[in-house]
């Protein structure tokens, strides 16, 4: 683990920064249990981390951002394109969020020191996920088409 390589040679004498990537999980994500058990391992991986590092002043938190338009969508079966097209319209902002909107909240979380000041602009945040999720929710889809199960899978990958 990557993390705790670099806690173990670096932060653990110096302190730092650690920003994991998650998803806004915590309602569900039908169809799509297979990413979202991974990265709710991975919350706790940043909560528990945060507890233990933070007496040497490492700082571990994490981005939680909702649906955001990416080449990774090609990846998917045609079925599951379809309804991942759909899902802008559940969202308050109708549309994806983008990448410069998910590194505005991973910046902030590195940030080394506020204007005028020498403390960090996120000094006092640690172990909270920063939730992006344009106020989406998976469970307020409606309409969706049913999916067979595991159509996150391409048929290259079986």
């Amino acid at each position: 683990m990557l993390s705790k390589e670099v806690y173990n040679r670096w932060m653990q004498d110096n302190g730092g920064n650690i920003v994991n990537m998650v998803a806004d999980m915590w309602m569900g994500w039908p169809n799509y249990a297979h990413s979202g058990a991974s990265r709710a391992g991975r919350m706790n991986l940043t909560e528990s981390a945060a507890a233990e590092w933070a007496p040497s002043g490492v700082r571990v938190n994490a981005v939680a951002p909702g649906g955001v338009a990416s080449s990774g969508f090609d990846t998917y079966t045609r079925e599951a394109q379809e309804v991942i097209l759909e899902f802008p319209k559940t969202v308050p902002l109708q549309r994806y969020g983008n990448v410069a909107e998910v590194s505005s909240a991973i910046t902030y979380l590195l940030s080394l020191r506020r204007p005028l000041s020498r403390a960090p602009a996120s000094g006092w945040t640690a172990a909270r996920p920063r939730r992006v999720p344009a106020g989406s929710n998976w469970r307020n889809m409606t309409d969706r088409k049913p999916m067979r199960a595991f159509t996150w899978m391409s048929r290259r990958a079986c």
